[in-house]
């Protein structure tokens, strides 16, 4: 299995006492996600270093991009996470070894799809340039590839699962991580269905031309449930919800990104692009509503939060429904830069909810509640929270120099281009009115979080329970989400163009 060495680290929260547990992890998570940019580094820009002992690590270009945005989402929030004084060591020591785990195994989820032999294909602006992104992994359905993929798979819903798990000792919270544990092995099994539909006869993971509707159907399910695409999204509020904040800003950053990854993937390897296309435009539309929506009805952090993600993902997946339209109808150019909007706003969407989540999780540490109604004034207790917050709501809401920005930017400017194109004058005005909703959602409901939580005065008596990090760690946590939210995504603009 991909990566399986890496997991002997898993250990080490276990054998340190209590005190060191978080600083071991965090020292082997900075290992590893160091070596992990090495390697995307070097799939993406054709560098050699460390070619010998990294040629194990099987990336492509595309994938290679969801690894940079693990990578500069993960350390962060272990810098800025303190741990609870109600947890005990044998918790502390599973939790620390979940993250690790979680890490692990969904960059070996991509190397495990990104690791057969074949051709190398994805959206270009030309057939030839279609060769630089997405791999078209090629394999027999009971391969060591498909193998790799199911035990990542399942590593990375279990570790997940203990992270929502030991965020705390009250009884509802474990009840939604149960839902969450549930739901991914119900998009598993859609998974396992999607293999095993496409049929060993054709001796494919997943090959163009290889897959027809069914098998598509079934994949997208399964992803769809992963990455809380409506109408699979029943688990995410009342998951994220209750994890506080921890949990969910891991877990927006990594296996949320993999239900993304996994549409994309599947999406292109399909017999009839045009017809799954316009499926994943309709489903990215009416997801992107309803989270918007559903944002304005909720008054705690984490539900605007939760609310948020959905809408985004419908966001993400229209771009990516739009990209692979255009493609089918030889609009190679519309293609390419919608699906470079896609990716961005994968990126800034998880570098946003990792300040917004981990800002949260100190709010519910040390007010015990994150009900907006009921605080006020936390910026004079929580000042560094409360910038971390600022920064989360500026980028989410796509404020300029922030990722967020230009992926919209992109979008718009593609949506307005395709107007005059008959193909997609109709999709292009629907997608200006949505995305438009949903950025007016976004501002508005994020600003009334940061003024109603953060600014003015307390509403009601706040029993502080705890005070917030102000050390090293926390610091350089919010500078390197502030730095990846900004330049680390023109970065990413440059490496595309």
């Amino acid at each position: 299995m991909n990566n399986l060495y890496l997991l002997i680290f898993a250990i080490v929260p276990f054998i340190l006492p209590t005190r060191g547990k978080r600083i071991a992890t965090v020292v082997v998570v900075c290992l590893i996600t160091l070596f992990y940019t090495i390697v995307a580094l070097n799939e993406l820009c054709g560098l050699t270093i460390g070619a010998n002992w990294l040629s194990s690590m099987t990336l492509t270009p595309f994938s290679s991009i969801f690894v940079l945005i693990l990578c500069a989402t993960f350390l962060p929030i272990l810098f800025i996470f303190r741990d609870s004084p109600t947890q005990l060591p044998p918790q502390l020591s599973l939790f620390y070894s979940s993250v690790i785990v979680l890490l692990v195994s969904v960059v070996g989820v991509m190397c495990s799809i990104s690791g057969g032999q074949g051709e190398v294909a994805a959206i270009g602006q030309t057939q030839t340039e279609i060769s630089q992104i997405v791999a078209v992994p090629v394999a027999n359905v009971l391969s060591t590839g498909v193998w790799n993929f199911i035990i990542n798979w399942e590593l990375m819903g279990l570790s997940s699962f203990a992270l929502l798990m030991l965020g705390s000792q009250r009884r509802e919270y474990l009840h939604s991580a149960v839902l969450y544990f549930i739901a991914m092995h119900v998009g598993f099994v859609f998974i396992l269905s999607g293999f095993m539909s496409v049929g060993s006869s054709t001796a494919l993971i997943f090959g163009k031309g290889s897959m027809g509707l069914l098998p598509w159907l079934l994949f997208i399910v399964g992803f769809g449930l992963k990455s809380a695409l409506f109408p699979f999204h029943f688990w995410l509020p009342r998951t994220y919800g209750s994890s506080l904040g921890v949990g969910a800003a891991l877990m927006a950053c990594s296996s949320t990104n993999m239900g993304v990854f996994g549409i994309i993937t599947v999406t292109y390897y399909t017999q009839n692009v045009e017809l799954v296309s316009l499926i994943l435009i309709a489903l990215g539309l009416v997801s992107t509503i309803y989270g918007a929506f559903m944002m304005i009805k909720s008054n705690t952090l984490s539900g605007v939060l939760s609310y948020s993600s959905i809408e985004n993902v419908g966001l993400i997946v229209f771009g990516i429904g739009l990209s692979f339209y255009a493609k089918s109808q030889g609009l190679n150019e519309v293609a390419l830069l919608a699906i470079i909007a896609a990716v961005l706003k994968c990126f800034s969407h998880s570098i946003s909810k990792a300040s917004l989540f981990s800002a949260t999780a100190t709010v519910v540490r040390v007010v015990g509640d994150d009900t907006i109604s009921n605080l006020g004034g936390l910026w004079r207790k929580l000042p560094f929270t409360a910038s971390l917050f600022t920064m989360g709501s500026m980028s989410l809401s796509s404020v300029p120099l922030f990722g967020s920005f230009i992926a919209e930017f992109l979008l718009f400017f593609v949506l307005f281009k395709s107007i005059a194109i008959v193909e997609l004058s109709i999709i292009a005005v629907l997608g200006i009115i949505v995305v438009a909703l949903a950025a007016a959602s976004t501002i508005f409901n994020l600003t009334k979080s940061l003024g109603l939580t953060f600014l003015g005065h307390s509403r009601q008596q706040i029993d502080y329970q705890g005070v917030e990090s102000r050390g090293f760690g926390t610091i350089l946590g919010i500078a390197m989400l502030v730095t990846f939210a900004s330049v680390g995504c023109w970065a990413l603009v440059y490496l595309f163009f």
